[in-house]
């Protein structure tokens, strides 16, 4: 029992032990059960945690420490550099340009360069950095705007014909224009798309008619152009009426007054008897007359005089504008017969005049269409430039096949600079090669991920030896800068911010085991069921309730935990339980309603396999905790229980057994060695165990105080005391020397320091009791000291049962020695056997100060033979130690640093003069490197500490940045860290912070080297009296909980894609696209709803058959390119948690549009915060986390039924009393 003890005394001590329920065999009374469950469930301490942002801030520096040292030497992207690396990298490219401006550019997805591109690229750059010496300067080369691909000999000879048959080809042209401009008077052009201006107004040159000089250079056509539309409109109008009506009627109409014939003859022809009117029998004969032909009918002849009136009318008009008829058509004015002759003219002379208002057409052109053209010649010039234009054109674009000049630029130019280039192309064609070799170069570049350098490159701004560089540096930066954006801890990192941090946290993180002993109080009181409330009798809460009121007649401790066990662990979340008392009181038909999330075994190596069974069966895991270097199993419990006369003798012949912990460890459970050892405060306490049962493998600290009084191993000697051997067995005279150094003990510390007395066998433990009792009746003001009411209170035990005590101070008691024939019997009981060395590995590691052992001899007395035991040999080792000293030594300093950079620190150190040490330590741990005091050459001034592979080996920021370094600090360590981030961001300043921390350690007082580590800080929480009578509990209804953690459902609003086309014109990749959008936002989101939200987006009014079938042809698409899951008809996004949604009105409130994964989510999430509840209630509240008010059969069905699949698949269970729960695993 004593490991169990010792544990509840630790929770008892920091106030947890309320909250663990000790079931031994000596405290199962039933009624002491039941007194502490109702003490621990009405009892009420208010705990305030001052600052929870304080927890929290702690928690994020942990964070913020461990990502920046992960990250600093995590590999990243494809290429595997770690930002270490890139910070040199760009150190290196700097160096190069040294005060030149460093180009820039980005890298497109540097993440995803691999070493292979990186090589590649590396190739190219050295090539195209080649080729730059023999094409340099770039802006003046002569094919700076070619970008040709590989020319070969054949073609430089194409290129070079092609250029000659070019330059011949403008040289004609050139003629052709300026024999057009000469004959036309047209202004000459200055490029090729000037000349198809200059030909289109030399054609209207050609159509010109002969005009006076005076109506082309008049203004009329500029002010009364309008007036000349309307004259030719009207004259389109006079021919339009002259040949539909002229043809039956005779001029002569003209000169009578039409409208006076046509209103009388519409008068007359309207009368009943207008055949017996003379008047109209006159007037009939007067048109009739006019008519070629005989006279038609009235109704014809009123149509045609109405004709003739229009035509009449207008003509009239016209002779009364005819000044500015004139002024407009010159000499073609005059006869309205022709009309056409005036339509062609103003045909030519709107745009000869439009031309010559754009300086298109120059003056001279006026006095050659004066003089008249000979249009012939004109057309005939024309032709030929424009065939001359297309040859040219045409061997541009040959020559463009080639070069990759890019032909509308290149012939946009003027026609001079056209010739000339021309001409380069062909002085400069034995270049060509190389520079085509260069452009190659820059292609196969653009293809890679420096495809940035090329504009750079290309812009002349680099020398031949700055390509490579100006890459590495962009490269370094462009990856930097993702990690920066992905990573603030970097790119927002300040060394002495991140040194404040880790104090921060160092200061917190001191408090925190004190700050998590109060939340768990908090937590465990929040848990407790309250009792105030009323409940069923056969409830769990009803059936304790009684029993806490019984007088009497209580249940059994067995039938109690199979009732109501799974409420008592609310209130005791801890049982403490040996193996014999876990089948004594748990009764197996009651385990699915009592399991254990844990079940802890602490000195495992001491429980048997058959004992543990019972336990694991109740527990979801099992944590097993033991050393296999210490006491196995044994039969000596099994049947002796007090000390007698026989004990030593079974001792002796008692045999280990397999434990639970070896068998686990053979079995091949994942295990894990505690490799810093806690408990001695001076490294000789541990010394011996660490070099003969654990091969050095502790992470064991130095201690700067070797010759401490109060502090390791001391050896005292008894040389008059006398192990009397063949009779009692005993050594009184040690016996009494042992209890009166622990009356020396008490009297100097007091109860500042624990004390525990060991022994060799159970002879010699009956003999200091007995010498103890005695000299208490002696001195009984000494007897407070020796009580078992105290913590940690004293005892005296052998090595048998010490296991699992520890005490500040141990004193053994060997016993075994010298008889009083001065012979030394080898004979020291188990320790002689197999497995002997375990219990002296568990006697001489018990004690945390100092460890004092009495005995009668030395270890020289001790004769080992090759048949000598292990425990006997290792006690001789032991023994030798606590005498002198001497042990195995551990290695020196080492010789090689771990990294470049800190091999460029130790180098820096070496120059300002200093003696430095590298990889200094030992037992697993070395520092990077340390300064030689100058004054005492026997320890060190300084340790210096870089962020590098020593530093990251520790993943955990508590051993990292707090304890590692406190308890080297607490040994008189002086330390001063390097941040690599510092150093090459600001290398002079990190020097200079590193040689002023030297200097400074340097004047620190020898005295005050060693410190303490034990920090001060300030608490957190503060504990609160218990206020009598009022029970507070932060138990809150489930609905506001449980509703906190469900987020409100989403509706997609817009999606990446035009949805102004309409839906079935827009191809399946776009329409796949926006579904998988609305998918992203939604999702899980059943097929109608994406129907729905479709139709919204596109402002669809009805989906029919054909949008439903194209949506169903989108969303196969879809699951085929992996962008999400279909099930039956639910789309899911791919890799997403499926949350529970709050869903309001107008979303989709209706149970079948929520998936089965959902609503499963929903009940756990109820029974995660409520635990066990009510079918009925659950699926209420199920159904209110949805946003569904109202529990209608069809939704109350759909949760049952997604109740009954939960069970079924082992989800959920249904308790005992109906109720569901999450299933106990």
């Amino acid at each position: 029992m004593a490991a169990l003890e010792v544990v509840k005394t630790r929770l008892d001590r920091i106030g947890l032990g309320e909250f663990c329920l000790e079931i031994h065999s000596h405290k199962s009374k039933k009624k002491e059960i039941l007194k502490e469950l109702e003490t621990t469930i009405t009892n009420t301490r208010e705990l305030e945690i001052e600052s929870e942002e304080e927890f929290n801030k702690m928690e994020q520096l942990k964070e913020e420490l461990n990502r920046y040292i992960d990250l600093l030497h995590t590999p990243y992207g494809k290429i595997k550099y770690t930002p270490y690396y890139l910070f040199g990298l760009k150190e290196r490219s700097l160096l190069h340009f040294n005060s030149r401006r460093l180009p820039r550019f980005k890298v497109k997805d540097p993440e995803k360069v691999t070493i292979k591109d990186w090589n590649i690229i590396h190739s190219q750059l050295r090539d195209i950095s080649e080729l730059l010496t023999l094409i340099q300067p770039i802006n003046s080369n002569p094919w700076r705007n070619c970008k040709p691909d590989q020319i070969y000999p054949t073609d430089q000879e194409d290129i070079e014909q092609l250029t000659r048959t070019s330059t011949d080809l403008l040289d004609e042209l050139n003629n052709r224009i300026s024999y057009l401009v000469k004959i036309t008077g047209v202004k000459p052009p200055e490029t090729l798309d000037d000349l198809n201006k200059s030909i289109s107004s030399a054609e209207v040159v050609a159509k010109s008619l002969p005009v006076e000089k005076e109506v082309i250079l008049g203004d009329s056509w500029d002010i009364e152009q309008v007036e000349g539309y309307k004259f030719i409109r009207d004259l389109e109008s006079l021919n339009r009426y002259d040949k539909k009506v002229f043809t039956r009627l005779d001029k002569r109409i003209l000169d009578e007054d039409i409208r006076v014939l046509l209103e009388e003859y519409k008068s007359h022809s309207s009368r009943l008897f207008k055949f017996l009117s003379r008047d109209f029998k006159k007037l009939k004969n007067n048109i009739s007359s006019y008519y070629k032909e005989n006279l038609p009918s009235n109704e014809i002849v009123i149509s045609d005089l109405e004709e003739a009136y229009k035509y009449q009318k207008i003509r009239d008009e016209i002779r009364k504008n005819d000044t500015s008829g004139r002024n407009l058509f010159g000499h073609y004015w005059g006869s309205l017969e022709n009309t056409q002759s005036l339509i062609d003219f103003s045909q030519w002379i709107i745009p000869f005049k439009d031309g010559l208002s754009k300086d298109l057409i120059t003056p001279e052109s006026i006095e050659i269409v004066s003089l008249g053209v000979n249009s012939q010649e004109i057309e005939d010039n024309i032709s030929e430039i424009n065939r001359i234009g297309v040859e040219f054109k045409k061997t541009i674009e040959d020559l463009d096949g080639y070069l990759h000049f890019n032909k509308q630029i290149f012939l946009a130019r003027s026609l001079e600079d056209l010739h000339f280039q021309l001409d380069v192309f062909k002085t400069e064609i034995h270049s060509l090669h190389k520079w085509s070799q260069f452009i190659q170069g820059l292609n196969d570049l653009s293809k890679t991920r420096a495809e940035g350098m090329v504009d750079l490159i290309y812009s002349d701004i680099l020398n031949p030896d700055d390509v490579s560089p100006c890459f590495e540096a962009n490269f370094a930066d462009s990856l930097l800068e993702t990690v920066f954006y992905t990573y603030p801890e970097i790119s927002g990192f300040i060394g002495k911010l991140h040194e404040k941090k880790i104090e921060d946290f160092r200061l917190l993180d001191n408090n925190l085991i004190e700050l998590n002993r109060h939340r768990i109080i908090k937590e465990v009181y929040d848990r407790r069921p309250p009792l105030n409330i009323s409940a069923s009798p056969n409830s769990q809460l009803g059936i304790l309730k009684s029993e806490f009121a019984r007088k009497r007649g209580h249940m059994a401790p067995r039938k109690l935990f199979k009732e109501t066990g799974g409420l008592i662990q609310k209130i005791k979340p801890c049982f403490m339980m040996s193996p014999l008392s876990v089948a004594q009181y748990l009764d197996p038909a009651g385990m699915g309603d009592l399991r254990f999330d844990y079940v802890i075994f602490d000195e495992a190596s001491q429980v048997k396999p058959e004992d543990a069974l019972g336990s694991f069966l109740r527990a979801k895991k099992a944590v097993i905790m033991g050393d296999t270097k210490q006491l196995p199993p044994t039969s000596f419990f099994d049947a002796q229980s007090d000390i007698d006369d026989d004990a030593d003798n079974q001792l002796n012949s008692i045999k280990d057994m397999e434990s639970i912990l070896q068998l686990a460890k053979s079995r091949g459970f994942p295990s894990k060695m505690l490799k810093w050892h806690y408990r001695s405060r001076h490294e000789s306490l541990i010394a011996v165990s660490n070099q003969e049962f654990y091969s050095n493998e502790l992470l064991v600290y130095p201690s700067p105080c070797h010759d401490s009084k109060d502090l390791g191993l001391k050896f005292v000697h008894l040389p008059d005391t006398v192990y009397d051997r063949g009779r009692s067995g005993k050594n009184l005279k040690e016996a009494g020397c042992v209890v009166q150094a622990a009356f020396q003990h008490y009297q100097k510390y007091g109860k500042g320091k624990s004390l525990g007395v060991g022994t060799f066998n159970v002879r010699q433990q009956q003999a200091i009791l007995e010498e103890l009792e005695l000299q208490l009746r002696l001195h009984p003001e000494m007897e407070e000291f020796f009580t078992s009411s105290q913590d940690e209170h004293f005892f005296v035990k052998n090595l048998e049962t010490i296991q699992g005590d520890e005490r500040d101070v141990i004193m053994v008691s060997i016993g075994f020695g010298f008889d009083q024939n001065h012979n030394l019997s080898h004979n020291f009981g188990p320790l002689n056997y197999d497995g002997g060395e375990r219990r002296l590995n568990v006697l001489v590691t018990r004690a945390r100060e100092q460890c004092i052992i009495y005995a009668n001899f030395k270890a020289r007395d001790i004769e080992l033979k090759p048949s000598s035991s292990f425990g006997l040999k290792a006690l001789k080792v032991f023994m030798e130690y606590a005498e002198t000293k001497n042990l195995e030594s551990i290695g020196g300093p080492g010789e090689d640093t771990e990294s470049p950079f800190e091999e460029s620190v130790y180098r820096f150190l070496k120059s300002n003069n200093y003696n430095v040490h590298k990889q200094v330590g030992c037992a697993g741990y070395r520092i990077d490197l340390a300064i030689v005091d100058p004054e005492h050459t026997g320890r060190y001034l300084i340790g210096v500490e870089c962020d590098g592979a020593m530093y990251h080996s520790s993943p955990v920021a508590r051993d990292r940045d707090r304890l590692r370094q406190q308890v080297l600090e607490g040994l008189g360590w002086n330390f001063h860290r390097i941040w690599s981030t510092d150093w090459y961001r600001n290398r002079g300043e990190s020097q200079r912070k590193l040689l002023e921390a030297i200097e400074n350690a340097g004047k620190t007082p020898k005295s005050d080297r060693i410190v303490s580590d034990h920090l001060k800080v300030e608490k957190l929480v503060k504990e609160i009296e218990p206020v009598k009578d009022k029970i507070k509990s932060s138990n809150k209804p489930m609905d506001k909980s449980v509703e906190s953690e469900v987020t409100d459902y989403k509706i997609c609003s817009s999606i990446d894609v035009d949805s102004t086309v309409e839906l079935p014109q827009k191809s399946m990749g776009e329409i796949s696209k926006a579904i998988v959008q609305i998918v992203e936002v939604e999702g899980p989101i059943h097929n109608e709803e994406l129907i729905k939200r479709i139709k919204t987006l596109w402002g669809i009014k009805r989906a029919g058959k054909k949008i439903k079938d194209i949506l169903s042809s989108a969303r196969e698409m879809a699951e085929m390119d992996g962008d999400l899951l279909i099930k039956d008809e639910f789309l899911y996004p791919v890799n997403q948690k499926i949350i529970v949604r709050r869903r309001s009105k107008g979303q989709p409130t209706n149970i079948k549009l929520i998936c089965d994964e959902e609503i499963a989510e929903a009940i756990k999430m109820v029974i995660r915060q409520q635990f066990a509840t009510p079918p009925d209630e659950l699926k209420k509240q199920v159904a209110n986390l949805f946003g569904i008010k109202v529990v209608r059969a069809a939704t109350g069905d759909r949760i049952n039924s997604m109740i009954k699949e939960l069970i079924k698949n082992g989800n959920l269970e249904e308790t005992a009393n109906g109720m569901i729960n999450l299933t106990s695993k």
